[in-house]
């Protein structure tokens, strides 16, 4: 049989012109809105302690989510099918014998080898793209795409290890526990670490990424060894490590209940209900068991907008919010967003990887705290980011439970008894001060705005 030159050749071009569309078309994603429903579905049925008549409602309504994603996959596979066909017929009335060809082992053959190098080649072509490198690798990045951009994926993992580590939440409940929460750029990761270097307590470090939501089983099989320390992203000359502790809790949130206060463009205020924060104290019950502590210690800016919850929770916990200069917090804010924005128009990937850990402080992703006015002006000004200092700690002047806490940046590294009283409240070991003086900003001239903020950190000291 001869070979048929035309035909090869339009089976070809059709071929490359499908794979394209294939790769444009969210599959994956459809494919995961069929695999999500079916894995939590049976994940109810052998969940303990559930009912059969919430397993009955939780299995009608996974299914109905199962035959939704069913839907939607078999639409994207018929367009698929409908493009080949419509563009088939028009290449048949114009190359004789296509049709036969197509159907052959020849066309089956030239449409596996155009299929395959257009993927190779679409594969180099992105490798030779003038864009920089992610910190992250290939490999990396689809592990974390797994593991914290799938909810579903993210959900399995909680329920698997909460099977296999049997935390209990009563053992987490009466803990004295520290949450620090801020607004960023207030020195909470200094503080954070003042803190953990002078008690015992169990945190999330970047050794549990990407598998934040299952502690105890992700540090049973990640074995990587080696210490490597870098400069974090925020170019701040703070050097961290795998052991570092880190802002890796907010995933929980977001994946259990980020749909009530993760907006387009804004994040509320945030009242988990009872049966959440029950299942928020077996997660920290996990991270304890698995560091073998009885205190958690949680970095976490975004727990500003749940601190009433924590305090319910844990009736124990001690409730730190850090607070800085105001005009230096909004100048190192606005310098942040300027450097995370240029990053993320280079890198995409650190994009995604903020939003899944619900980080929008700042970036081309940011999203402002809504418990007030919204910031006026452009995130390019100074006074964008002073109106958001404003109206959060304002906001928590007014609603923060009793038990909280504020703490002066300043005071911190300007006032050598700060640290140790708040080291001995909070049951520490007293060491040096770990804190170095900074200066205090003169207060001549200032606008309406500036004043404003000034008065709120003068209340803001007074109640610290």
């Amino acid at each position: 049989m001869s070979f048929d030159i035309a035909s090869a050749a339009a089976l070809t071009a059709l071929t490359l012109v499908l794979v394209q569309v294939a790769l444009r078309l969210p599959l994956a994603r459809a494919a995961g809105a069929i695999a999500g429903p079916s894995l939590r579905s049976v994940a109810v049925m052998r969940a303990r302690g559930i009912s059969d008549h919430w397993k009955e409602r939780a299995m009608k309504l996974y299914a109905w989510r199962t035959l939704k994603g069913v839907a939607g996959f078999t639409a994207l596979l018929a367009l698929l099918a409908f493009l080949a066909v419509g563009a088939g017929l028009l290449i048949a009335s114009a190359v004789p014998g296509f049709v036969a060809f197509s159907l052959g082992w020849q066309g089956l053959a030239v449409t596996l080898v155009a299929a395959t190098l257009w993927l190779w080649v679409n594969g180099m072509l992105a490798d030779a793209r003038p864009e920089p490198v992610s910190v992250y690798s290939p490999a990396e990045q689809m592990m974390h795409r797994l593991a914290l951009g799938n909810g579903a994926v993210a959900e399995m993992g909680f329920a698997l290890d909460q099977v296999i580590t049997r935390p209990k939440a009563v053992d987490a409940r009466d803990g004295e526990h520290v949450f620090v929460a801020g607004l960023a750029r207030a020195g909470t990761t200094v503080l954070t670490r003042a803190l953990h270097d002078g008690g015992t307590f169990g945190s999330l470090t970047y050794r549990d990424m990407p598998f934040v939501l299952a502690p105890g089983l992700w540090s049973k099989i990640n074995r990587k060894s080696g210490v490597e320390t870098g400069e974090r992203a925020h170019g701040d000359g703070v050097m961290v490590d795998l052991d570092s502790v880190e802002s890796l809790e907010e995933p929980f949130w977001r994946v259990f209940d980020g749909e009530s206060y993760i907006k387009a463009d804004r994040l509320l205020p945030h009242a988990p209900g009872e049966r959440l924060l029950e299942k928020y104290r077996r997660y920290v019950a996990a991270i304890l068991k698995s560091r073998k502590a009885s205190r958690y210690l949680a970095k976490n800016n975004n727990n500003i907008l749940r601190l009433g919850a924590l305090a319910e929770a844990f009736p124990k916990a001690h409730l730190l919010v850090p607070f800085r200069d105001p005009l230096a917090q909004a100048q190192s804010l606005m310098a942040q967003h300027d450097r995370f924005t240029a990053v993320h128009a280079e890198d995409p990937f650190a994009r995604d990887y903020m939003g899944w850990l619900a980080h929008h402080e700042f970036g081309s992703d940011h999203r402002w705290f809504a418990v007030g006015d919204r910031p006026a002006g452009d995130p390019a000004a100074r006074d964008y980011w002073l109106d958001e200092w404003c109206a959060v700690y304002d906001w928590l002047l007014e609603t923060a439970p009793e038990r909280v806490q504020f703490v002066c940046y300043e005071d911190l590294c300007n006032d050598a008894d700060t640290w140790p009283r708040l080291a001995v409240r909070l049951g520490l070991q007293v060491g040096d001060v770990p804190f170095r003086a900074t200066p205090i900003a003169a207060r001549d001239g200032l606008t309406a705005r500036e004043t404003r903020a000034y008065s709120i950190y003068d209340r803001l000291r007074m109640r610290g």
